[in-house]
């Protein structure tokens, strides 16, 4: 199959079709990494000896690294109740001694968190180098335990906003899931517990269509309403959040949502013992969706053969396609 080819693999980040965004400057990736079996302090000097930067200890369970090679770098459990409180008041330095008291308890049983600011894609690969220093120091990847269901994230920058080139990445999408999932092997933990779900099948029968070419404004509506969740593969929320804020207006968890103008990318297992790299092979993964978004055929081509195919028959009958096709550079 040439969804990501091994030699492809081999060489790094692969250049996305659009590797600049709008104003003309290197797209960026915002990378989450979740992991456990490491204090927070300990990920911090691995993260240090990898990337450099100045620890700014924000409570015990949180650091942000100041200047590192790819900008500030937040480590942290990944519960908000860990990190309430601050130092400004008697309140406040009360609240924050019981999240963090709430943070140690809680810890065995929750990852830590590595955000990183926006990293040019073409130095994701500085990553890798750091997922193999955390493995080799100990920590525990969402294949470690069936207890663990932990992520990697990646939240491409959008090259473009205007609405035909992210209907296109969404249809490009829907149409490459079941492929990208089946050779991902996906952790059966983190498929349980619902987190990476699909797109409902009524809602990629509408975004298929032959005639769906909405506006902006009509685009983030549908998808609110018809998935309005944060917990799919592809979580467009982010990013409908940043252009059409309007559609989130109602949308009960619409707190929760940082605007930002990135697809917000949730399918990866962090798995640090996988192949390719943890961050550059699984960002391969996504440049496919971005090849098959700029080939206009072959994206209708695989639209009509989708809405043909029975529902649960598409993933064999795109990997047919697949292995005679190979996608655009």
């Amino acid at each position: 199959m040439s969804l990501m080819p091994e030699r492809e693999i081999r060489d790094g980040p692969l250049a996305p079709p659009r590797p600049e965004n709008a104003d003309g400057e290197t797209r960026s990736v915002g990378v989450e990494i979740e992991f456990a079996g490491l204090p927070t302090a300990r990920a911090a000097e691995l993260t240090v000896e990898v990337l450099g930067g100045t620890p700014d200890k924000q409570d015990d369970h949180a650091i942000i690294l100041r200047d590192t090679q790819l900008g500030d770098i937040e480590i942290m459990l990944d519960a908000r109740i860990a990190h309430i409180g601050s130092k400004k008041n008697a309140a406040g330095r009360l609240k924050r001694k019981f999240g963090e008291t709430v943070g140690t308890l809680i810890k065995p049983v929750t990852p830590l968190e590595i955000v990183t600011a926006p990293v040019p894609w073409d130095e994701l690969g500085r990553l890798d180098h750091l997922a193999e220093r955390l493995g080799e120091a100990g920590a525990r990847d969402t294949h470690q335990s069936v207890l663990f269901a932990f992520g990697l994230h990646l939240n491409p920058e959008v090259a473009s906003s205007d609405v035909a080139h992210i209907t296109a990445i969404m249809k490009a999408f829907a149409l490459l899931q079941p492929v990208i999932r089946r050779h991902s092997e996906i952790d059966q933990t983190r498929q349980r517990m619902g987190w990476i779900g699909a797109w409902p099948a009524d809602y990629v029968e509408l975004l298929l269509a032959a005639d769906y070419w909405p506006d902006r404004a009509r685009l983030a509506a549908d998808y609110v309403e018809n998935v309005g969740g944060r917990d799919f593969d592809l979580d467009m929320l982010p990013l409908f959040a940043e252009f059409e804020p309007a559609a989130l207006q109602d949308f009960k968890l619409s707190d929760l949502v940082k605007a930002r103008p990135t697809f917000h990318y949730r399918l990866p297992d962090s798995n640090f013992s996988g192949s390719g790299g943890l961050v550059t092979g699984n960002w391969n993964a996504w440049v496919a969706v971005e090849r098959l978004a700029e080939d206009d055929a072959l994206l209708e081509k695989l639209c009509i053969e989708r809405r043909s195919a029975a529902r649960d028959n598409w993933a064999a009958r795109i990997e047919e396609i697949l292995d005679k096709t190979r996608l655009p550079q």
